[in-house]
């Protein structure tokens, strides 16, 4: 992950906290959490957020992108909390940073989404909810955000390549 990507918790501004715990079907036969269950965790928070906002006003949200960076797993049984904050916007995409962290407070997992919303029937993207901006500008900062994936650069020169 590009430590640079990973905005700071605002100071101010709607930042959700969602309580969770590393659970029997979140985990591996070692007791580690498994990726799947820490992007629900992050998925189940983002829709608490938005549900608890009032925002929910008829359209869907897509994941288009996430980065994770771990620096712990979580264990089975484990109380968590998953605190998250829209860190920037685009015409109709929004992008939300999560931090999963025990209860000691340490980050175990640092997370980087971008969010495309789209029309109740999921065909379409739309422009961001009405009252968007009022609920989740101040820790946005009027940061932009794109939808285009991005790649490092070009692949290596002996790279194989094919039509």
């Amino acid at each position: 992950m590009i430590a640079s990507e990973l905005v700071p918790p605002p100071a101010d501004g709607r930042v959700f906290r969602h309580p969770v715990v590393a659970g029997l079907a979140d985990a591996a036969p070692s007791g580690r959490a498994r990726l799947d269950a820490i992007a629900r965790w992050l998925q189940d928070a983002a829709l608490a957020d938005v549900v608890d906002s009032g925002l929910d006003g008829g359209g869907v949200w897509v994941l288009r992108r996430l980065r994770l960076c771990v620096a712990r797993f979580p264990r089975f049984g484990e109380a968590l909390e998953v605190r998250t904050f829209c860190s920037g916007t685009g015409a109709l995409v929004a992008e939300r940073r999560s931090t999963v962290a025990g209860a000691d407070g340490e980050p175990a997992v640092e997370a980087l989404a971008l969010w495309v919303h789209l029309d109740p029937d999921g065909a379409r993207p739309r422009a961001l909810p009405e009252g968007f901006e009022a609920v989740y500008g101040a820790t946005a900062a009027e940061r932009r955000v794109r939808a285009r994936l991005r790649h490092p650069g070009d692949p290596p020169a002996d790279a194989p390549a094919r039509p």
